[in-house]
């Protein structure tokens, strides 16, 4: 994840959603693998779109991001779907 910079641009990324267990369980989305992404990275899109897990997605367009506060690094790196959009096209099970 340290290769990513904040800013970078990436179009046309499949994805998936899973059950985050490391966050009190709840329903996160992540690349698939393959496609020159981590695919422990996540994805913030809208929360109806992380609702049912194993549902796959395109993001047409993803952006490296990083919270601050008061200036400084406040959590992980992240990438932010465009208008926060994800397409659905089919799923895992």
């Amino acid at each position: 994840m340290d290769q990513l910079i904040i800013g970078d641009i990436f179009k046309n990324i499949e994805c998936e959603s899973f059950v985050n267990e490391s966050k009190s369980n709840h329903i996160n989305v992540r690349p698939i693998a393959g496609q020159g992404l981590p695919t422990n990275i996540n994805i913030e899109c809208k929360k109806e779109l992380r609702n049912v897990e194993g549902t796959l997605h395109l993001a047409k367009e993803l952006k490296v991001c990083q919270k601050t506060k008061n200036g400084k690094i406040n959590g992980p790196k992240y990438l932010l779907s465009e208008k926060q959009m994800l397409y659905p096209i089919g799923t895992l099970f």
